[in-house]
């Protein structure tokens, strides 16, 4: 794409100023700064998984970055569910990954202080029993 080198896909790695993250994990923030209206609405949600889908078919979006970037734990919110179940359905794994505070999603949803944190627990729980009924979805996890 010749925006900002190879090494930055396309600029899509580059951090935003003054905000601390790149654009990759932009798309896959639920709601910034207490947007309202579209930001906070299903359509808003499906318009940004499509733009994920269509950045990992160009090859754009990796695997390893939804670790990487702890994109599971930003997705976990009710107002992007389909981001979520992106994530989570490409890359299973990352439910049972620690974020930079060490923490599973599952683990992040109960920390909460929000409002949500009863449906945020429920995503992450749903998603990790349809895919690791055996660990209980990392609901049991011993601290490293």
């Amino acid at each position: 794409l010749g925006v900002g080198g190879e090494e930055s896909r396309g600029g899509l790695l580059l951090v935003v100023p003054r905000k601390g993250y790149n654009t990759i994990e932009w798309f896959s923030l639920s709601v910034l700064n207490k947007e309202k209206g579209l930001a906070s609405s299903d359509e808003y949600d499906r318009k940004r998984a499509q733009v994920l889908e269509k950045l990992r078919d160009l090859n754009l979006l990796k695997k390893a970055d939804i670790e990487e970037y702890g994109l599971v734990h930003d997705a976990l919110h009710p107002k992007s569910q389909r981001r979520f179940d992106f994530f989570t359905s490409w890359d299973p794994a990352a439910l049972g990954g620690r974020d930079s505070r060490r923490v599973e999603p599952i683990h992040h949803a109960i920390r909460s202080k929000r409002k949500d944190k009863e449906e945020r627990f429920e995503m992450a729980l749903k998603a990790g029993m349809k895919y690791f009924p055996e660990r209980l979805g990392f609901l049991f996890c011993k601290e490293e």
